[in-house]
Formats: C-alpha cells, sequence, structure tokens
C-alpha cells in the first residue's frame, strides 16, 4: 500500500479566511493580528481585497452602481440575483467577466 506522501498531497497547506465588513470599514488591523498569529505556524498571509480589484478593472462607479442596485432591491437577494446585480454593475462585459472568472 503507497503512503499519503506517493498520492501527491501539496507541500503546503493553505488556509483561507474571508473578511467581511461594510463598505468604507478599514479591516486592515484585524487582517495584521491574523497574520500575525497565523505567522507563528509559519504560515504566510496575503491580503486581497476584491473590491479594490474590482474598482482597478472596472473603474470607481462599478462600486457606486452595486451599493445603489442593493439599496433598492426590495427582497432578499439570493446567489443567482446577487449574480445578476454585480454583472449589471460592472458595467459592458460585466457578464462576460464574471463568466470567465469562476472565482467570483
Amino acid at each position: 500500500m503507497a503512503d499519503d506522501a506517493s498520492i501527491g498531497a501539496p507541500d503546503q497547506n493553505e488556509l483561507v479566511i474571508a473578511l467581511v465588513a461594510a463598505v468604507g470599514t478599514d479591516i486592515g488591523m484585524v487582517a495584521e493580528e491574523i497574520a500575525i498569529e497565523l505567522s507563528e505556524y509559519a504560515y504566510e498571509s496575503e491580503l486581497l481585497r476584491l473590491s479594490s480589484y474590482l474598482a482597478e478593472e472596472f473603474g470607481e462607479d462599478f462600486l457606486r452602481a452595486l451599493a445603489h442596485a442593493l439599496w433598492t432591491e426590495e427582497d432578499v437577494v439570493g446567489e443567482e440575483r446577487a449574480e445578476d446585480l454585480l454583472a449589471d454593475a460592472l458595467g459592458p462585459g460585466g457578464r462576460e467577466w464574471l463568466v470567465s472568472r469562476p472565482e467570483f
């Protein structure tokens, strides 16, 4: 019987922690504290800000459009409707971009 190492186990463990806060909230201190604690266990931290990335990719107006769309929504938003709102807020090519990026 083969040992676990021969199965192709990764050399490193990956841990993903998502921090979610209201737009404009500075969560940097929380992210920094988490990074400090994880470094004690030899984890390297990388901070990825989805809103910053999308603003860079599609312009600052997308955030305003998305916030407005969510504000005016009168019902509970499910996954499909949330995707529609995001695609519309991204503007021309938004839906195609979402389809090309399954991680979002």
